[in-house]
């Protein structure tokens, strides 16, 4: 959609398609959990922080994901696990890894229909992690943790952790938006 904003110029209109975007516990939650009140990279108090031990399937996510071009992002800090990895239900092969530690943010090993990845600095130790997907059918966004930037998709995590996790959005296109709350 587009509309004319206030200057007269034509802008589009995006959306978040994820319910619940901030509100973790209502997410699926593996073999972890999730305690919320944290502070977070905008000065408020609703991060999340996720716990987790040594194991497979250490995760959290939601539904929502559309066909086509789509941008998932999530601000993320280290707690004592620096290592995450996004992934789809939809296809065994997609994934995007990120390193978010302060000292080396960086992006690692993508697969599937991942188009591109990138991590962004907004300070304090948060970075704003997404991912592009040429996605070819509904399902779910996962975040995952994994032990390496080099890890595959879904991979076992070798120690005990814990990381933060505030504002996920999914929006179409090739940009990742300016987070939009939803319930």
């Amino acid at each position: 959609a587009t509309r004319v904003n206030a200057d007269g110029y034509i802008e589009k209109g995006y959306e978040n398609l994820l319910t619940y975007s901030n509100d973790f516990s209502q997410w699926t939650i593996l073999n972890a959990t999730a305690t919320s009140g944290q502070s977070g990279y905008d000065g408020t108090n609703d991060a999340t922080e996720i716990s987790f031990t040594a194991g497979p399937a250490r995760a959290l996510g939601k539904n929502g994901l559309v066909t086509g071009i789509v941008n998932f992002s999530v601000y993320l800090k280290a707690g004592t696990h620096n290592i995450i990895q996004f992934s789809t239900t939809n296809s065994a092969t997609t994934f995007a890894n990120f390193n978010i530690s302060a000292s080396t943010p960086v992006t690692g090993n993508t697969g599937g229909l991942v188009v591109d990845s990138s991590i962004e600095d907004v300070g304090n130790e948060w970075y704003r992690c997404s991912a592009v997907l040429n996605n070819s059918g509904s399902g779910g966004m996962w975040i995952w943790v994994v032990d390496s930037l080099t890890s595959g998709r879904a991979s076992s995590v070798s120690t005990d952790g814990t990381f933060f996790v505030q504002d996920a959005m999914l929006n179409q296109g090739l940009v990742a938006y300016p987070y939009i709350e939803t319930t």
